[in-house]
């Protein structure tokens, strides 16, 4: 055992209270110094107390968590102020894309996948889900009630822990010291409605004593349920059309997309097929010959807005030509809170072999079901790319409608009336959204396992802990309704006999039409992916000798593991032949060895000047080895200051699919062609895929810090962080390509291909070493803390200012991406395919606890951001916001808790939002915004 003197305590409390933006109430200082059991802190080796660290970090216990107000893991970190939205990943953020229900955390901005999460300090399974997953942890996987503690370091610790820690570490500490049973619940909604009610249960058991019955065993178990929340439930994201802000493009009902004159002849096709030339100058365009029902101002009829606009861009026949067209509201359709339903648990058991040895094991279950619906499917020529099976099948890669058909009467007095007539007589192809299929509804289910089985104790003066850890992730996607088979459906509509109306009221047609369509509907599987890691870990540490100023300390140890990927597409998948699931999706199967030996010192020079040492030489199987290392200082000079300092190089390895996904065809995200901006928003061909000749991103960090304490009621501390990465991982977004290309950087012309018109085709996104960063800011901590009429007061802020996020991006131009998501010019920054790096962000929360009554008000911040340009090209800024959150609990009979809370007390609305194509909701900014809004709960616990 050791003591601590008055700052030491005063500097753990402070790292004890977390950086939660809620409630945290720690108690005033004793008045006698307290015996502090050293113990194993993130970011060391070592056996430590967390004052004795000269690394910043973070500790947030069980009952700061409770008082935070928090329901999820994600919105637990998502408060941390060094936790940023660029590079993570949120639930709300997954509608329209394929996610699979993950979240992510991303430390410093530098993203999820440089961010290293731990359970119990030992690493869990990445994520499984689609071909660009496999690089980051689904932190909803851990339970939030199976929490004990989250100890959060903030500064990298490759050299401690190998690949992933560039940025920092999460380390989720699960429930072991319990004793009885303990039952929650809790309920919460939105006051404003529309859904998005959440309901959870919680049980946590712990049996036997550890030092009188030699063992000890803690489970805990866990049940939520969320409803979903759709875009019409509220006014800022019920369109996604905001004049003169942003306008919406989604591909619409009835669009010409131009004549089909190689009927018969498709074998291998993309959207740069059949495209217009000399020979066929009305052939398929990716903006379109303009809609018969905008020409008669009946967009409302089937179901679309009236859009303006050029029909096509350039090329022939007439350069200047305008045609009208519509536009489909993709607003009230989108999900902005998915059906979520939540199944956990965990086990935690010791058994005391002697008194100075014992056995262990650990193990976490969770099951994440995503239930997610949005809108009904697009469907258009560009949206054939890659489907295999229409090579040889004398089925056309696109929707027609023929002459025959008694329905191109619409069309052909609506081409003659705008000088188009020379298309009539053409068979034509068309674009649908396909209301007769209903929503795309998609239901994912992750699952999270860990087991762990190990031993430690004592030999001789050295502590060892030796133990086998297996995980696995596994994530089951599938599709419930609104899918069909893009070549049944095209085979049922491109039939002459098949006379349907591709300007139908809301795609309403025949019921025997309305039959066949329905007989092309798929619901059923589309992935089963699976990753996994297991392997052994063994490590010693103690003293190695003593010296006048205190103890050496060493500590050594080996790893040794395998991680595998696999990913299996269902048969209609493989193929891309499933509607509204951006294309096919190939089969990934990849693997790994790993191994690494690490050793770390930590020399006490003088009384008040101690320095360590962390080396760390990793192996891997698939593209070489690397050593780290973690060097570092802490010094005080008097009782309260302490200065402390880092200094150390880490690396990132390839994950898995981003070395060996297939390159495949695919249709892209949505993006603007700032050459034809009237075409609005618009996808095209896609080929991406992994690169076996990745090499590991590399970095070198430091850091310096000052933690100050001139009294028992107050602390602060102030640390300074520097770090760059080389040879960032990244397959370049299509608006990054397209921008790049159209303002004449050097290598885009590589990555694109033109048609004759000019217009773009096709795009190349393939991983690459492409890119650096650089980031500097400061960490600011402060905490007052007083006895107060009869009770206690506290008083906390925790910030992160961003002085600089420098990426230089592909064509070698420094991008500075701090306090916006795009260039100066507008296009989108490399640095914010999600998310902002935010100047400044911070959680102030001020709490009072008196008897058995304790209430804390938090106010959460950030400084406003800009966003995307307006439609007239203006810049466009984000107001700074602050929202409030209050949390009241009562525990005055026997083991019984009640709290009530409120997120977002005052129901603040967001401001108005200009994404830059990073996500498919409008009118907020998913990553700085909860839509439920104001949203009040309330929670019981009693423990037997």
């Amino acid at each position: 055992m050791m003591k601590e003197n008055t700052l030491s305590y005063a500097i753990r409390l402070a790292c004890a209270g977390g950086l939660l933006a809620a409630g945290v109430s720690i108690p005033a200082f004793a008045q006698t110094e307290p015996s502090i059991q050293r113990v194993e802190i993130t970011g060391s080796s070592l056996r430590r107390t967390a004052n004795e660290t000269a690394l910043p970090v973070t500790v947030l216990g069980r009952a700061d968590i409770e008082k935070s107000g928090v329901q999820t893991t994600e919105e637990l970190l998502g408060q941390i102020s060094t936790v940023s939205s660029a590079g993570g990943q949120v639930n709300g953020g997954q509608s329209g894309l394929t996610t699979y229900g993950k979240s992510a955390v991303s430390l410093r901005g530098l993203g999820s996948d440089k961010t290293l999460v731990l359970v119990n300090g030992r690493r869990l399974a990445n994520f499984a889900g689609g071909a660009t997953s496999g690089a980051d942890v689904n932190i909803n996987a851990i339970p939030l009630s199976a929490i004990e503690r989250v100890e959060v370091l903030q500064d990298g610790a490759s050299g401690v822990y190998g690949s992933d820690a560039i940025a920092g570490v999460v380390n989720f500490i699960l429930r072991k010291d319990f004793k009885g049973i303990e039952l929650s619940g809790l309920h919460g909604q939105p006051t404003e409605g529309g859904g998005a009610k959440q309901n959870k249960i919680g049980l946590v058991a712990g049996f036997g004593d550890y030092d009188n019955d030699r063992f000890s065993v803690v489970v805990s178990a866990a049940f939520e349920k969320e409803g979903n929340l759709l875009g019409a439930a509220r006014d800022y994201a019920k369109s996604d059309t905001n004049l003169p802000y942003y306008a919406g493009g989604a591909t619409e009902t009835g669009r010409i997309e131009g004549t089909w004159d190689f009927p018969g002849t498709a074998t291998a096709f993309d959207a740069g097929k059949n495209t217009r030339s000399a020979t066929n100058p009305y052939g398929i365009s990716g903006t379109g010959y303009g809609n018969p029902s905008a020409k008669l101002g009946q967009c409302a009829e089937i179901g679309m807005a009236p859009r303006s606009g050029l029909g096509f861009g350039s090329g022939a026949p007439n350069n200047a030509l305008s045609t009208p067209n519509c536009t489909f509201d993709t607003g009230p359709f989108v999900s902005l809170v998915p059906n979520r339903k939540f199944t956990g648990g965990t086990m935690s058991g010791r058994f005391k072999v002697n008194e100075n040895n014992e056995l262990y094991a650990s193990g976490l279950f969770s099951k994440n079901e995503f239930t997610n619906p949005i809108q009904p499917a697009p469907l258009r020529q560009a949206f054939y790319a890659g489907n295999t099976r229409f090579i040889g099948s004398g089925v056309e890669p696109a929707l027609l409608i023929h002459p025959s058909n008694p329905n191109y009467k619409i069309a052909a007095d609506y081409l003659n009336s705008v000088g188009l007539g020379a298309m009539v007589g053409h068979t034509l192809a068309v674009s649908q959204r396909t209301f007769l299929l209903g929503s795309r509804t998609t239901n994912d289910i992750a699952k999270q396992h860990q087991l762990v089985l190990g031993g430690k104790g004592m030999i001789g003066n050295l502590n060892y802990d030796v133990a086998y850890v297996h995980n696995k992730s596994k994530t089951d996607g599938n599709v419930i309704d609104g899918f069909a088979s893009i070549f049944e459906l095209s085979k049922v509509l491109n039939n002459p006999a098949t006379h349907w109306n591709p300007w139908a009221p809301l795609g309403q047609q025949s019921p025997e039409v309305a039959k066949l369509i329905d007989a092309t509907k798929y619901s059923g599987p589309t992935i089963a992916a699976k990753s996994k890691n297991e392997g052994i870990d063994a490590k010693v540490d103690g003293t190695l000798m003593t010296l006048p100023a205190g103890e050496v300390g060493i500590a050594a140890g080996l790893q040794a593991r395998d991680e595998s990927f696999d990913l299996t597409p269902a048969p209609a998948t493989l193929t891309g032949d499933v509607i509204g699931l951006g294309g096919a999706i190939t089969s990934v199967h990849a693997k790994r060895s790993v191994w690494a030996l690490f050793a770390e010192t930590e020399v006490p020079f003088t009384k008040q000047l101690t320095g360590n040492l962390a080396v760390r030489r990793d192996s891997y199987s698939d593209f070489g080895k690397t050593t780290n290392y973690k060097a570092s200082v802490r010094y005080q000079p008097m009782e309260s200051v302490v200065a402390r300092a880092s200094v150390g190089s880490g690396f990132r390895a390839p994950s898995l699919t981003a070395l060996y996904a297939p390159q495949q065809v695919n249709t892209s995200e949505q993006f603007t062609d700032p050459q034809f901006p009237g075409n609005g928003q618009i996808q095209v061909t896609s080929i991406a895929g992994g690169n076996p000749n990745l090499k590991p991103e590399e970095s070198d960090q430091y850091s310096i810090g000052l933690v100050l304490a001139p009294s028992k009621s107050f602390t602060a501390s102030f640390d300074w962080y520097n770090i760059k990465v080389d040879g960032l991982i990244a397959a370049p977004s299509a608006q990054q390509i397209v921008s790049g290309y159209r303002r004449g950087a050097a290598g885009f012309d590589q990555l694109v291909e033109v048609l004759p018109s000019g217009e773009i085709s096709k795009i190349f996104q393939f991983n690459a070493n492409v890119n650096s960063v650089k980031t500097q800011g400061m960490d600011v901590d402060l905490r007052f803390r007083e006895n107060l009429m009869g009770g206690k007061f506290t008083a906390n802020l925790n910030g992160t200012w961003v002085k600089k996020f420098d990426l230089v991006n592909t064509d070698g131009e420094i991008e500075d991406s701090v306090g916006t998501i795009v260039r100066p010019d507008g296009n989108p920054l490399v640095a914010s395919p999600t998310g902002v790096i935010l100047k400044w962000k911070h959680n102030l929360s001020v709490g009072y606890q008196t008897g058995p009554w304790t209430a804390t008000l938090t106010q959460r911040y950030y400084k406003g951001y800009r966003t995307a340009n307006d439609l007239d090209g203006n810049p466009h800024h984000v107001k700074g916001q602050d929202q409030y959150d209050l949390v009241a609990s009562w525990s005055g009979w026997r083991s019984l808790k009640l709290s009530v809370g409120v997120r977002n007390l005052f129901d603040k609305q967001p401001p108005l939002f200009i994404h830059n194509g990073s996500q498919f909701q409008s009118g907020y900014d998913v990553y700085q915004y909860d839509p439920r809004g104001r949203f009040a709960y309330v929670s019981a616990s009693y423990k037997f």
